[in-house]
């Protein structure tokens, strides 16, 4: 058996091959357009689609466990995992340029305004990162920019289910901005950034969410605007699977902040937040099962 200080670093191992193996098979899908279409490779692609995801559900709930030694790379599972998940989600469901339009979006808009807000205090408000988060560049953690695009494209995904296309953008950008009620909290309890201006929720400022909706309005804009569009929610469970990631997080962080964390204030505003959200996308699919589940039941 493998003791917690070895199979976290073990798990973080086993997510980094998963994504040679799925990078192996896609850099020559840029080249060949019919490749990922070919049956081998787009098996490949999704059974490690499904790999990530399944590593990134099960990392959640396991963070909550982990001894304080080991948070930091619980949180670097956590991100690796729901980032690939939602960057090999796409380039399979869209194609390789939407999932690097949407990559290098994140990186200029939500990075940069990452960096113009701790050196000016806007759009968030003042605060800055501390070294837990690793490597940054002008103040601003390397993961930052890439917690943006894991979560970006399951709300992405929740705003076309459950709202018309011409709403999609700015549902979309507050149905993230609504996952920073439960983001900023948590991040603030473990140390890996600091308000230097207490605000009104948990001393975290409101103008922190209106910063994080126009930001996410810029990233969702952009993203609609210049980058293949992202096709309705399919009804098969691959087609669902970003839905289920925004659900997963929205009822897992009420859970561990009500009963692990003690955070009865966190859990009570994300679960309200997220659910105007997840909550419509759960009955829309009730409503409108995968297709596969309604084979399954019809045999």
């Amino acid at each position: 058996m493998l003791d917690h200080d070895q199979s976290a670093p073990t798990l973080v191992h086993f997510v980094l091959h998963l994504w040679r193996r799925l990078a192996k098979h896609w850099v020559s899908s840029m080249y060949d357009s019919n490749m990922l279409e070919s049956r081998p490779t787009a098996t490949v692609a999704r059974v490690l689609v499904w790999a990530f995801f399944v590593v990134h559900l099960l990392a959640q709930p396991l963070y909550s466990l982990l001894p304080d030694s080991l948070e930091r790379v619980g949180s670097l599972l956590i991100v690796v995992a729901f980032a690939l998940f939602s960057f090999s989600h796409l380039w399979v469901s869209v194609g390789y340029r939407a999932a690097f339009g949407l990559l290098l979006i994140c990186f200029v808009i939500a990075g940069g305004s990452e960096v113009l807000s701790v050196h000016t205090g806007v759009p968030y408000g003042w605060y800055s990162y501390t070294a837990k988060l690793g490597v940054g560049i002008f103040g601003v953690p390397v993961l930052v920019p890439v917690c943006w695009l894991m979560m970006a494209y399951p709300a992405a995904r929740v705003a076309m289910l459950i709202a018309p296309l011409r709403l999609a953008v700015p549902v979309a950008a507050l149905a993230l901005m609504a996952w920073d009620v439960f983001l900023d909290p948590q991040m603030v309890r473990t140390g890996y950034w600091v308000w230097l201006r207490q605000g009104e929720y948990l001393g975290i400022p409101l103008e922190n969410y209106a910063g994080w909706f126009v930001t996410a309005l810029l990233v969702f804009g952009l993203f609609f605007r210049f980058f293949p569009p992202i096709p309705p929610v399919r009804t098969d469970w691959f087609g669902v699977l970003p839905v289920a990631a925004y659900v997963w997080t929205w009822f897992g962080s009420s859970v561990v902040n009500l009963f692990w964390w003690g955070q009865p204030v966190v859990a009570l505003a994300g679960f309200v937040s997220m659910g105007v959200f997840a909550a419509p996308a759960v009955l829309k699919l009730l409503r409108r099962p995968p297709v596969r589940l309604l084979r399954l039941g019809n045999a």
